[in-house]
């Protein structure tokens, strides 16, 4: 096995040589086919977190942070087989936590505006061909991911200010596509069981919001598609179970005009 002190410590080099704009990087890298980018425009920017976090290990991971603004913050810390952790902050205080663990998982974060909170998480061990990509423009959006198990693909775009999406989700196989646009949107996703199939949709100016539980069978397919959009503020709970062979399906429009 290789390390990659030599790589690391000459990155750290790079950005302390200039003390004036106070940016950090703390990065242990250990393994194999590393392609690591660091790029931090600004200050007080931090590759970094509490306890030290950013870690990567691995055979052929691929990270590449870049971070342009003021105060921005990424913690990393990635296991893999293939690995590839990408990250991309523009403007001011925002905040992302990444993780991977597993094999070939991938995490895709990109945060354009200001006091974005962005956090990534996959499995531990065993995962496979799982994808994670957050997308926020604006202000002040929040989007929470953990996933366990294989095979998942989470897609969530916010765009707009003051959203809010926490997504869990436990089993093999699920399919997530959450959009948020407008402002003030709040979606909660709670899965247990395998498969999955959601497809949430919240636009329009009104402040719309969804909370979705769901506990389904290891044969049972849960497919929800959900729209909620207009000017008025539209909200549903929706708390069940499906253990069918044949699967459960629900679709929801609310109109909000």
């Amino acid at each position: 096995m290789t390390t990659g002190w030599g790589i690391t410590l000459a990155t750290l080099l790079t950005f302390i040589s200039n003390a004036s704009w106070s940016n950090e990087v703390y990065v242990r890298q250990v393994g194999d086919n590393t392609d690591m980018t660091i790029t931090q425009d600004g200050a007080n920017n931090k590759i970094t977190g509490s306890g030290g976090k950013a870690q990567v290990s691995g055979n052929n991971t691929s990270t590449t942070y870049a971070q342009t603004g003021d105060n921005n913050q990424a913690w990393v810390w990635m296991s893999s087989v293939n690995g590839i952790n990408n990250l991309s902050q523009t403007g001011d205080n925002n905040s992302a936590s990444l993780d991977c663990h597993g094999n070939s998982c991938v995490i895709d974060i990109e945060q354009n505006g200001n006091y974005n909170l962005a956090n990534g998480e996959l499995g531990n061990g065993g995962d496979n061909d799982q994808t994670i990509v957050i997308d926020q423009d604006g202000d002040y959006n929040s989007a929470k991911i953990e996933a366990n198990g294989d095979d998942n693909t989470i897609t969530v775009d916010q765009d707009g200010n003051t959203h809010e999406a926490d997504i869990m989700v436990s089993g093999d196989d699920n399919d997530v596509l959450l959009t948020q646009t407008g402002s003030s949107k709040y979606a909660f996703l709670d899965m247990l069981g395998s498969p999955h199939d959601f497809d949430i949709s919240q636009t329009g100016s009104g402040n719309h919001s969804v909370s979705i539980d769901i506990e389904t069978g290891s044969n049972a397919m849960a497919d929800i598609n959900s729209t909620q959009y207009g000017s008025n503020s539209m909200t549903y709970s929706v708390v069940g179970t499906c253990f069918l062979d044949t699967g459960c399906a629900l679709n929801i429009d609310q109109n909000g005009n």
